[in-house]
């Protein structure tokens, strides 16, 4: 498929692919991409829910209808992770969101997308308030 084209989805193996795809375009450079991993929660993925653009439609909508309270209101010890290298949000978003929580921790880690590579994980079980790793 050339750049800039769009592939029309149809076949299950077709959408399986896009959405390793999808999973490959925000993944960790610094880390390696778990391939058999993201193709088998896909496949398990797509065999429980095949893709419905109604379903979709009426989730955002339902999203947009939620009124949270302010995250200031958080009393529970929280860690905020963010990707050095994440495509979708700035670090800084994560910074920012960890301002508005009282007593949170922030931690930005290199080489990080828009995932958990499994690299990280001992640090960030490590970095979690003791209650939430007893918990």
């Amino acid at each position: 498929m050339a750049e800039g084209e769009q592939q029309h989805l149809t076949t299950a193996e077709q959408k399986i692919e896009n959405e390793v795809a999808i999973y490959r375009a925000q993944s960790s450079p610094g880390y390696p991409f778990p391939e058999e991993w993201v193709r088998e929660a896909a496949t398990l993925g797509h065999e429980r829910s095949p893709r419905n653009p109604r379903t979709t439609r009426r989730h955002m909508a339902a999203g947009r209808a939620v009124k949270l309270p302010p995250l200031s209101g958080i009393t529970a010890p929280t860690l905020v992770v963010s990707g050095a290298d994440d495509p979708m949000l700035k670090p800084s978003a994560g910074r920012d969101l960890a301002a508005q929580i009282p007593g949170a921790q922030f931690v930005e880690y290199p080489g990080v997308g828009h995932d958990l590579p499994e690299g990280i994980w001992d640090d960030v079980i490590a970095r979690m308030p003791r209650s939430a790793r007893i918990a």
